[in-house]
């Protein structure tokens, strides 16, 4: 398989198991917009449809398609006049807002600034996956283990004729672990493995250090914070302010699923002093946006935690110890993609089986 920056269908091959269309059998028509789209319009794309991304598209004459993205038939079929040259996600645009200069007319330039500008703004938007829907359900996992969120899928026409035109989906970590939660029967070899600790299985490793802000963090801060780590979340830990909530106690996390609308991210960047928006005020301006946060125990069981994932569309899973009183410390995070590194071993078991 090749790396995320090289993006390729044609290393994806077919087989007789599970298929990439089996993860997105059920899912909509992918919300994408075009290369000139408006961060404006985009944004607002994102919000309504609840999406943190959007595949983004020009015309076939004038564009070049994502790199060494090799086209299916019904790819080809899908849309004979358009190709896909990226993607761009919410850090992309709140990446690009941060970098305005002070006293930026925020709307205005939100609403001249076309997508296409923000693309690579993160490292991840630098590149588009792009499958048929029979690609090997393991060739699917294998570069999501290693930290890609997304694929394009293309599928035949739901009409179920040849000839008409096939569409795109969108296949992310989360539908990958819903598969797998959903269907144990298909993979013996992971289905043993749900009972064994977080421990057992190497997901409850301790990093040096734990990206995270206070709930008085200013919110500008905090998402400069995001971009230069190039994570998609940061644990929020109390600061000791509130006296009910002990210093060092997890709290929340800010997300990149906060940052998918407009409103939200012109109050990031127009609020001046910038320390007088801190997160706490962007959390609830956001509402509920962002999925609920999930936490986890180092004993406690894979299948449990994946249970609290999947019932919860969480992208990932808090580490966290007891501090007392009912409060707890974050030490770590297990996200999707060490949990699909996990399950890609038990998968391949399978499928050698």
């Amino acid at each position: 398989m090749s790396s995320p920056n090289a993006p390729t269908a044609g290393t994806v091959t077919a087989s007789a198991g599970p298929t990439a269309f089996a993860l997105v059998a059920r899912k909509r028509d992918v919300i994408n917009a075009h290369a000139y789209t408006s961060i404006h319009e985009a944004l607002l794309r994102m919000d309504v449809n609840a999406v943190g991304a959007l595949p983004v598209w020009g015309e076939r004459a004038h564009w070049i398609a994502a790199g060494g993205v090799v086209p299916t038939e019904e790819g080809e079929r899908a849309h004979a006049d358009r190709v896909y040259i990226g993607i761009v996600s919410s850090l992309d645009i709140a990446a690009w807002l941060v970098s305005l200069p002070q006293g930026a007319n925020i709307d205005d330039a939100m609403r001249k600034t076309r997508i296409v500008d923000v693309v690579g703004m993160m490292r991840e938007s630098r590149s588009l996956w792009i499958a048929p829907s029979s690609a090997e359900f393991v060739g699917v996992m294998e570069p999501l283990a290693k930290g890609l969120h997304r694929w394009l899928i293309e599928c035949p026409a739901p009409s179920g004729n040849p000839t008409d035109p096939g569409v795109f989906r969108l296949c992310t970590q989360t539908d990958v672990i819903r598969y797998l939660h959903g269907n144990p029967a298909h993979f013996p070899h992971l289905a043993a493995r749900l009972p064994e600790s977080l421990a057992t299985l190497g997901l409850a490793n301790r990093p040096p250090s734990l990206h995270s802000v206070s709930p008085r963090t200013p919110a500008l801060h905090a998402v400069h914070t995001l971009i230069k780590s190039q994570v998609s979340a940061l644990a929020v830990i109390s600061d000791g302010s509130h006296h009910d909530i002990p210093e060092g106690a997890f709290v929340g996390a800010l997300s990149a699923d906060h940052l998918r609308n407009a409103d939200v991210l012109r109050k990031l960047a127009a609020v001046q002093p910038p320390e007088a928006y801190v997160v706490s005020q962007l959390l609830a301006d956001a509402g509920s946006r962002a999925p609920r946060d999930v936490t986890a125990r180092a004993d406690e069981a894979l299948g449990d935690v994946l249970a609290r994932m999947v019932n919860s569309h969480a992208h990932r899973a808090w580490l966290v110890e007891d501090l007392g009183n009912g409060a707890v410390k974050a030490v770590g995070v297990v996200a999707l993609t060490d949990v699909i590194r996990v399950a890609l071993q038990a998968v391949v078991e399978d499928k050698h089986a």
